[in-house]
């Protein structure tokens, strides 16, 4: 058996979602985790490469306590995870991770099959986040942009067409957990000024649905990509005054607005991962649909 997830990328609404706004999340175009389950009898369980074997097993273990099901003494066969997806990136890791665990093992019957898988890997990476919105799992779960906020089922956004991006990395790796709590405490000293970023980037979230929107058409296209591009800009503007832009990201941005590039964000917790910069059509890709 052999199951493929994207990684994910956010165009507007880090952190912001833990509160209740919403979030544009999209499906990475190219990084993808690969996971292939090769059955065999005589075998004891082998898991690849060694170094996920300890977070696997402890999945599988959490998987057995909430279905009631042994599954580890029934695994026999060798099972290799292949994942493009960089650990600490901001691009879902984790995510891709836990949505592939559970669809392997409900394919293959180890555990129940279930309505909503989303919900089971969303419990599985609070192992990862400790609280994790669920928002890396839509996407990954659906393959499909959507727009997401806690206590909702996400809503797929059905575009056509997807602006120009190019996603480029910082070169630092951080934790999501560790962004997190960095936001809460400044929550903690300056409320004010908390609440304020978050209603920003909620504005910026609206003007990344309206640009989108606009973008589909060809006589509104080039207002849609300046409405995309602010919305980058206000998400750029939160992370800088929650202080989670790594050193050396004005040199990047410089470079990459010097290209021609219409505006530059950081993407997932913050401290490190991939920038993403937005271009003027030329021409735009088309979405294609999940097969």
């Amino acid at each position: 058996m052999k199951i493929e997830v994207p990684a994910k990328w956010v165009l507007a609404g880090e952190h912001s979602v833990l509160r209740g706004s919403s979030s544009i999340a999209l499906p990475h175009p190219e990084l993808k985790l690969k996971l292939e389950w090769e059955p065999a009898p005589r075998w004891d369980l082998e898991i690849l490469p060694v170094e996920l074997e300890s977070v696997m097993r402890t999945m599988i273990t959490q998987l057995e306590t909430r279905f009631k099901v042994e599954i580890l003494s029934r695994l026999q066969g060798r099972l290799t995870i292949k994942s493009g997806i960089p650990v600490g990136s901001g691009l879902g890791s984790s995510a891709a991770l836990c949505v592939s665990i559970v669809r392997w093992l409900t394919r293959e019957k180890f555990i129940p099959t279930i309505d909503d898988e989303y919900e089971v890997a969303t419990t599985l990476e609070d192992t990862f986040h400790g609280r994790s919105s669920g928002m890396d799992i839509a996407v990954v779960a659906l393959g499909r942009p959507v727009r997401f906020k806690m206590g909702e089922p996400p809503a797929v956004l059905d575009w056509a067409r997807i602006p120009k991006f190019t996603f480029h990395d910082t070169g630092r790796r951080s934790s999501t957990r560790d962004c997190v709590e960095r936001v809460f405490a400044l929550g903690a000293r300056d409320p004010v000024k908390f609440e304020e970023l978050d209603q920003r980037m909620s504005v910026a979230v609206e003007q990344g649905l309206a640009g989108m929107g606009l973008f589909q058409n060809t006589a509104t296209r080039t207002q849609g990509l300046q409405a995309i591009a602010e919305c980058m800009r206000l998400g750029q503007s939160c992370f800088l005054e929650w202080g989670l832009l790594p050193q050396g990201l004005d040199e990047k941005s410089s470079e990459l607005y010097a290209k021609g590039a219409l505006a530059v964000k950081l993407t997932g917790a913050g401290l490190g991962g991939f920038l993403v910069a937005l271009w003027p059509e030329s021409p735009p890709s088309t979405l294609t649909p999940p097969g």
